[in-house]
């Protein structure tokens, strides 16, 4: 409501009359956003498909120790009218923004991180998995088939197509290495290899933060995965 005091002179002689005027104006209404769905990180494949072909599972690793198996691989020869998985193409699970593309690493190969800020996710995520204010899910695709088509800073929407299924980095076959992390918003990974003599420093300290110095907590995705589909139906 917005109240407006005029001024007005009826003529020589007579005194200035004031004059209030009201007005109520309606604020325009904002959208208030919806956080979307978990999609599937392989294209085309449904999340009671991706629990079919896990062939490495997590395995929590040791604080401040580069052990256990950080994440979830899908792998398969022949599955459904597929003859192998190289080549599928690897979508975002969560709408986010690129935290990281890296080509050429040791061990990702090429890889992409995603953020997800807590507010854009589904509300069954927060309610199972300690995530709040100021943090974000951050996950990671890894062995891409090519060097990231997209940049740190770019949005993808859940679903959203970015890489293909490949073999790069430390693998041993045609794979997708996918892991879920929780860690502080904002941040962005510029580069990141280890255990290579050719390895910058600062791709050191990028990998030693993301992977077990304690700040990024990594989490077993297939739960997650499995809630997502029973939220789907």
């Amino acid at each position: 409501m917005t109240t407006a005091v005029l001024t007005a002179t009826s003529g020589a002689g007579w005194p200035a009359v004031k004059v209030t005027t009201t007005m109520t104006t309606t604020p325009t209404p904002t959208e208030t956003p919806v956080p979307a769905a978990m999609c599937s990180p392989l294209s085309g494949y449904s999340f009671a498909d991706l629990a079919q072909i896990v062939s490495r599972s997590f395995v929590a690793p040791r604080a401040g120790v580069d052990d256990g198996h950080h994440g979830a691989d899908f792998a398969h020869y022949a599955f459904g009218s597929r003859t192998t998985i190289a080549g599928v193409p690897i979508s975002a699970a969560f709408d986010g923004v690129v935290a990281a593309a890296v080509a050429g690493s040791w061990p990702y190969g090429h890889f992409v991180i995603i953020e997800t800020r807590w507010e854009a996710l589904p509300g069954w995520f927060t309610e199972v998995y300690p995530v709040g204010e100021g943090e974000s899910v951050y996950h990671l695709y890894a062995h891409l088939a090519d060097p990231p088509g997209v940049a740190a800073g770019d949005a993808l929407g859940c679903g959203e197509v970015f890489g293909l299924v490949g073999n790069s980095g430390w693998s041993g076959n045609y794979h997708l290495h996918f892991e879920i992390r929780i860690g502080p918003a904002g941040a962005v990974f510029e580069s990141m290899s280890y255990y290579l003599t050719t390895t910058t420093e600062a791709e050191r300290e990028n990998y030693e933060r993301w992977r077990f110095g304690g700040e990024f907590v990594p989490f077993d995705p297939m739960p997650v995965i499995e809630i997502a589909q029973g939220e789907s139906g």
